[in-house]
C-alpha cells in the first residue's frame, strides 16, 4: 500500500481503489474521455495487467487513425455539399 495520505490522514491508494475491479477509480475530464479506457489499463494495480509500451502505442495509433479517417470522411462530405 502506498504511504501518501490526504489532509485528513486517509491513504490515497485506499480512496482510489476500485473494490469491484483491478483499476483505480479515476475519471478523466470529459474532453479526454477517449483516453479513459487506456488510462484504466495503465493504472491497473497488478503490474501483469498493465499494457506494454507496444500495446499502448498501438492503442494511441488506433485513436489517431480513427481520427484521421473521421476527418477524411468529414472533408469528403463537405466537398460533396459544395
Amino acid at each position: 500500500m502506498g504511504t501518501d495520505k490526504d489532509k485528513k490522514g486517509n491513504f490515497i491508494n485506499v480512496m482510489l481503489s476500485d473494490h469491484d475491479g483491478p483499476q483505480q477509480k479515476i475519471g478523466l475530464p470529459a474532453q479526454y474521455s477517449q483516453f479513459q479506457q487506456i488510462f484504466n489499463k495503465m493504472t491497473a494495480f497488478k503490474a501483469n495487467l498493465r499494457p506494454t509500451i507496444d500495446e499502448l502505442k498501438g492503442e494511441f495509433l488506433k485513436l489517431v487513425q480513427d481520427k484521421q479517417q473521421y476527418y477524411k470522411n468529414s472533408n469528403a462530405a463537405i466537398q460533396k455539399e459544395r
